[in-house]
Parts: C-alpha cells; sequence; structure tokens
C-alpha cells in the first residue's frame, strides 16, 4: 500500500473547495462478506470519504461511502493495525493499515479533526464511541 500523507496545514489540499487533512489507502472490512479490501481515504475538515482508488478522487468521482464527522468516534483496536470509525447514527467502518504506527497517525488525526469541528459548530451534539451502539 501506498504511504499515508498528513496534509501539512500551512498548504492546505483543496477538493471541490474542501480542505483536505489528510489521505491515504488503506483498507476496510466490507459489510456483508467480511473481506478487506483496498481502498483510499480521505479525512476532509467534516467528513471521512472512502474511495475506490485514489485515481477515482483526484478525477472527482463520487465517494464510495460518505461519513460525516459530526458527533462521530474513532477507536483503536488493540494490538492490531486496525481502527473503527462510528458516525452519530451508528454506521460502522472498519479500517486497517499497513503497521500500527500509520493507524495511530489516523486515528489521532480524526480525533483532531473531530474535536476541531464540534468547536467549530458549537454544538452539543454527543461524540459517540464504537462500543456505545454494540
Amino acid at each position: 500500500m501506498n504511504k499515508t500523507q498528513e496534509i501539512d496545514s500551512n498548504t492546505p489540499v483543496d477538493c471541490n473547495g474542501k480542505t483536505v487533512t489528510m489521505c491515504g489507502y488503506v483498507e476496510r472490512r466490507t459489510t456483508i462478506l467480511r473481506k478487506w479490501k483496498k481502498v483510499f481515504l480521505v479525512l476532509m475538515r467534516d467528513e471521512l470519504l472512502i474511495f475506490l482508488s485514489e485515481k477515482r478522487w483526484k478525477k472527482g468521482k463520487g465517494p464510495l461511502i460518505r461519513m460525516s464527522l459530526l458527533g462521530a468516534g474513532v477507536e483503536c483496536i488493540d494490538d492490531f493495525q486496525m481502527f473503527t470509525f462510528m458516525t452519530r447514527t451508528c454506521f460502522k467502518e472498519t479500517i486497517r493499515s499497513d503497521v500500527k504506527s500509520e493507524r495511530d497517525v489516523w486515528v489521532q488525526t480524526i480525533k483532531k479533526t473531530i474535536d476541531s469541528l464540534n468547536k467549530i459548530r458549537k454544538t452539543s451534539v454527543n461524540k459517540i464511541s464504537p462500543r456505545s451502539c454494540a
């Protein structure tokens, strides 16, 4: 897999008028067959997007999955390179990266982005953790 790219906050990447915080290839566990598929993950200021490939993202094709960060939660899965992202409506995606350190960067950056978004929106939406929707 390609390395994850954390975007320098001084030089944000513009995609259809939105700022990209972080992007890179990861694997997601499919919902029905529970198989791992390589996807391109893009973290924006207010949403997390999953594309079939970086090429599709660069061409402006729509994402496979679009998830709002407002009221969302993210959690590491112990002893693996995996993490779980959960929307406030309990939609859950399990993601894994090549190495644990890369997973940790994704989780920290997503958490920081969620916190920033919630402060900007000054919302009382409760953040959830993946365990609260079990």
